[in-house]
């Protein structure tokens, strides 16, 4: 199987990367659905310091997960059939993987979960921790990311420490941006520090792919603080909200650059896009 690995990481807590994270995997898995594919999406949490993806997502404390995962491979008992226990099936086309408590994740545990989730997946979206917390724990599945989402803001202090610590530069032909809670005009005035603002800076530290907006949603906020937060994307049959037609941009731009999956693309017609002239919208979309 050829599998996609995406990561989803962020400067610091609170600017939205789980959400982020739950919404491109949705939105792969609607893909497969739509298409009547058999294929799945995983979602893995490693983010210790911040499990919302087990709180949105389970209804129940008892999921196993990434410290299971990490057992059966300290007692190299770990195999394809073992790590399928280490999993909760959220829908017929996206499960997910809760982060752990006790087990460190080393390089070799890393790269063992990323070996098994693709022998059973055909794109593994991670929630990553954070630039904040322990930037080094994220660093094999960084090397090993087709695609490396980062999720920002429009918080100037945010952005310049990003630019100091300078944790993705050396994945800089890997990473896209996510400005999240995207604001460009209220009725109380324009926001200056704004994305065209954004990109020119990042432009300038030779970050060369693409900004994608994604405008703030009260509905976002309500999914998570309700359990709803899959029906936004997954239920959601005609995409007329700005958000979502706007993720849907970033899941085409995660897919055209896979030259198995790049099929699934569609235009507004239904019609499928071409992966270069896609690409080429996108480029001048966001110039």
């Amino acid at each position: 199987m050829v599998e996609v690995l995406i990561t989803v990481t962020a400067p610091k807590k609170g600017l939205g990367q789980t959400t982020t994270a739950i919404n491109i995997a949705a939105m792969i898995a609607k893909y497969f659905k739509s298409e009547g594919k058999e294929d799945k999406v995983i979602l893995l949490d490693i983010n210790k310091y911040c499990k919302d993806i087990e709180y949105y997502l389970c209804d129940t404390a008892a999921t196993r997960g990434l410290d299971d995962f990490c057992s059966l491979y300290k007692s190299k008992l770990i195999n394809y059939e073992s790590f399928q226990t280490c999993v909760k099936s959220i829908n017929t086309h996206m499960d997910i993987m809760a982060t752990n408590d006790y087990f460190e994740l080393d390089k070799d545990a890393a790269e063992a979960l990323i070996e098994y989730s693709s022998m059973a997946y055909s794109f593994t979206v991670l929630d990553a921790i954070g630039a904040s917390n322990v930037p080094s724990m994220a660093e094999p599945f960084y090397e090993k990311s087709d695609i490396i989402v980062v999720v920002i803001n429009q918080i100037k202090s945010v952005m310049h420490l990003m630019y100091e610590r300078d944790t993705y530069r050396k994945y800089k032909e890997k990473v896209i941006f996510v400005l999240n809670k995207n604001i460009d005009v209220t009725e109380t005035g324009t926001m200056e520090y704004n994305i065209k603002t954004i990109k020119k800076e990042l432009q300038t530290l030779e970050y060369k792919n693409q900004v994608f907006p994604l405008d703030f949603d009260v509905e976002v906020i309500n999914g998570s603080n309700f359990g709803s937060i899959l029906g936004l994307v997954m239920g959601e049959i005609k995409e007329k909200r700005q958000y979502t037609i706007q993720l849907k941009e970033i899941v085409k731009y995660i897919l055209s650059n896979d030259t198995v999956h790049y099929a699934l693309i569609k235009d507004e017609d239904g019609k499928k896009d071409n992966a270069s002239d896609l690409i080429s919208k996108i480029f001048h979309k966001n110039k």
